[in-house]
């Protein structure tokens, strides 16, 4: 939630949008179960920071026999195939010219169902992808909008600079 809290932090007016949704949607009353999929803007703002600064940088994949791929590489059994997720999330021709640009409005009105299969991939992909994306993406959503409605959101250091590290997966360091 960090890397969404940054971002929203550094585009006020996508921050302000998560402000009013959150204004109309629940107001002062306690969140419910059936407010969560009302959220689209915050829904949209967690897939673009997805999308924007994955959590994990690549997927490596090994084929269970030789094969050609594309009908003109040559892949063995024991070859490890690596697929890098941010050319991935930053392709111009699936995400447009302003691809290295954070805009959650790329997900809302039938943007998310337009893409491409496999064309957004933060939680990995097939039967190694996370087990808890579902969960994770219902409790962001959830807590975020219990912050926005709680807090006034603002960055303490106007002058701080995002610091990136990769472990296993993205952090802030």
């Amino acid at each position: 939630m960090n890397f969404m809290v940054y971002n929203l932090l550094q585009h006020p007016e996508a921050l302000q949008k998560c402000y009013a949704e959150v204004d109309e949607i629940i107001g002062d009353k306690n969140i419910e179960l059936e407010d969560i999929p009302k959220l689209k803007y915050i829904e949209a703002s967690i897939r673009e920071t997805l999308r924007y600064l994955g959590p994990i940088p690549a997927i490596m994949r090994r084929p269970k026999e030789t094969r050609l791929l594309g009908g003109k590489y040559r892949v063995t059994h024991d070859s490890a195939i690596l697929s890098n997720l941010k050319g991935l999330h930053h392709d111009p021709a699936v995400w447009g010219p302003d691809c290295n640009e954070f805009r959650p409005e790329r997900f809302l009105d039938g943007g998310w169902e337009a893409l491409p299969a496999n064309a957004w991939k933060p939680f990995g992909t097939g039967v190694r992808s996370c087990i808890g994306r579902y969960l994770a993406e219902q409790e962001i959503v959830l807590a975020f909008a219990m912050i926005l409605q709680r807090f006034v959101v603002e960055q303490a250091d106007p002058n701080y600079q995002l610091s990136k590290s990769y472990m296993l997966t993205l952090r802030a360091s």
